[in-house]
């Protein structure tokens, strides 16, 4: 989360106007509304007064409030859509504040400079794989992405259109796909910029910041990579360090052609391990779709195995066990 939190202002009250009556919320509950915002009863007594059964004019005049930051709204988590949408979830209108935080993500997408993201995205096949392993794009857009080339342009869009795509449909996605930005440091300004702009509305802890401390050795994570013919491909991992990261084959003593991996859930991972040899997506470090390193400064976790070893079958009872140690 940014360290300051940018609210919405008065300037804004046309638009939250019309996305509140766009996903049907009833004009009649602005006083409640109101009150659960941080405004005073007082405040919302005076707006009733005076603009006595003029149910529209009241609740423009107590979203003018709120944007203003009146009474105890900043106590109340300031003037911005996600105070807006928890207000409306206490009042058991959760429709409608989902529908209003899903529009918001895709105001925000659709409002990115689609220039700055077409002249200067990089690595548009290892992000389209990532993508998919975050289960956000299929394996046909991935695909897509992929055929695109060898035009790094053309990759570009067939990657913008996959994912304008996917936001439509599932607008939390929109924090996936900066996050995996944030991975390449070639994309970091790129991605930061829309977690910057999702964090003007819903200033959320989840909505993170990669750490300054991780920002300034991004050369640990410097993962772009292009052929000789200009083909954006997977990328390797490289480092501006002292000395080179040893390699997953060189620390565990296993040939590089049996070495598969996947990257799980942020940590902590809840996941059990009893299904994460089936429930992720393994690729060989030496296939084309390989994109990770030795670890990730999302918080994702990397997991790598021995693609010659079998999964011994559990009993019942071991099963059990680990269970219960896991839920310990």
């Amino acid at each position: 989360m940014a360290t300051s939190q940018i609210c919405l202002g008065v300037d804004d009250l046309v638009d939250v106007l019309d996305l509140l009556k766009r996903f049907g919320f009833p004009e009649t509950k602005w006083h409640e509304l109101g009150l659960r915002l941080g405004l005073r009863k007082n405040t919302l007594d005076v707006i009733e007064a005076k603009h006595r059964g003029d149910v529209p004019r009241c609740m423009t005049e107590c979203l003018s409030q709120w944007l203003g930051r009146a009474d105890n709204v900043d106590s109340r988590g300031g003037a911005n859509l996600n105070s807006l949408s928890d207000a409306l979830r206490s009042m058991n209108e959760t429709a409608v504040a989902e529908k209003l935080k899903h529009q918001a993500l895709i105001n925000i997408f659709n409002n990115c400079p689609h220039t700055v993201l077409s002249q200067f995205l990089c690595d548009s096949v290892s992000i389209a794989w990532l993508l998919y392993a975050e289960c956000m794009l299929t394996q046909e857009a991935v695909s897509r992405v992929v055929s695109a080339g060898p035009s790094i342009p053309n990759q570009r869009e067939a990657l913008l259109t996959a994912v304008k795509e996917a936001v439509q449909t599932d607008p939390n996605s929109l924090h996936t796909f900066a996050n995996v930005l944030c991975t390449i440091s070639t994309n970091v300004s790129l991605g930061q910029t829309i977690l910057d702009d999702i964090s003007k509305y819903f200033p959320t802890p989840e909505v993170g910041v990669i750490p300054k401390t991780l920002k300034d050795n991004t050369s640990i994570a410097d993962k772009t990579k292009t052929t000789q013919s200009g083909t954006d491909t997977s990328p390797s991992v490289t480092s501006n360090l002292s000395s080179q990261p040893l390699s997953p084959q060189e620390l565990s003593g296993v040939p590089a052609e049996y070495i598969y991996c996947t990257e799980s859930q942020s940590f902590p991972v809840e996941m059990s391990c009893l299904d994460i040899e089936n429930n992720l997506k393994w690729y060989s470090i030496s296939s084309d779709t390989y994109s990770l390193g030795l670890y990730n400064y999302d918080g994702f976790v990397i997991c790598y195995k021995d693609n010659r070893e079998t999964m011994k079958d559990l009993t019942d009872k071991e099963r059990s066990e680990i269970q219960e140690a896991e839920e310990a």
